[in-house]
């Protein structure tokens, strides 16, 4: 009874039922990425966009952003939390494969030496002084020279000079990867930044579907009455 009374207005309380349905499902969508990830960062958290139903167009559309600036687009790490399968190669592992020192089929994990921020994401500051050491740098100017590190030995700095293991020299010994040679008042000696690995493989744990399907189930046949309600009230 409610849908014929509603009559013309019937296109624009579909098109409002399905955008209050979708603006839902993009909330219990964040829940779920708080849930499954440790800590995630806001950027992830704001990395769902909303795209509402129109009375021409009657569907509503919760999905990834695909656009990062300069920046990483979510859904270069987001979907394969989806879907499953490889990992993307990160910027600065394409730097070091451009440099010669990861080869094609390897990538990177941290390791004893690898400085983590709140969010379990690799420094910035310890990754780009790698780069910058192994002359690998995003910014040409930020790479070390011959005479910086003369200027820092100068200075006496000890420790966080980093070095690529496992491949011919000094280090060949030591697991394919970046190292740091530390320098104290006891001696010296090496530990692990980040190690070299085959592609990782994700399981998929962000139910992103089911967690949709969940929420429309539950939501539409209240937001649809809801609609109506409001569409024969403001009818003019």
């Amino acid at each position: 009874r409610m849908l014929n009374r509603a009559g013309d207005q019937l296109p624009f309380a579909a098109a409002l039922a399905l955008t209050r349905t979708v603006e839902q499902v993009k909330l219990e969508e964040r829940q779920e990425m708080r849930r499954v990830f440790r800590n995630p960062i806001p950027y992830t958290l704001n990395s769902l966009y909303i795209k509402p139903a129109t009375k021409s167009r009657l569907e509503a559309r919760c999905w990834v952003k695909n656009d990062a600036g300069k920046g990483t687009p979510a859904t270069k790490y987001l979907l394969p939390e989806v879907y499953g399968g490889a990992r993307n190669v990160k910027r600065f592992e394409a730097l070091m494969r451009a440099r010669g020192y990861m080869s094609a089929n390897e990538y990177v994990v941290p390791a004893e030496g690898a400085q983590l921020d709140a969010f379990g994401n690799l420094n910035r500051g310890q990754l780009q002084k790698i780069l910058s050491q192994l002359q690998a740098s995003f910014d040409p100017l930020q790479r070390e020279t011959a005479t910086s590190r003369k200027r820092k030995a100068r200075r006496r700095t000890r420790g966080g000079r980093y070095f690529i293991g496992g491949a011919p020299g000094r280090g060949q010994h030591l697991a394919r990867g970046v190292w740091e040679r530390l320098t104290t008042g006891f001696g010296s000696g090496v530990r692990p930044v980040l190690l070299f690995v085959r592609q990782p493989r994700y399981v998929p744990r962000f139910k992103f579907f089911e967690v949709a399907q969940r929420v429309v189930n539950d939501q539409l046949p209240y937001q649809a009455k809801l609609a109506v309600e409001y569409a024969l009230r403001t009818a003019r």
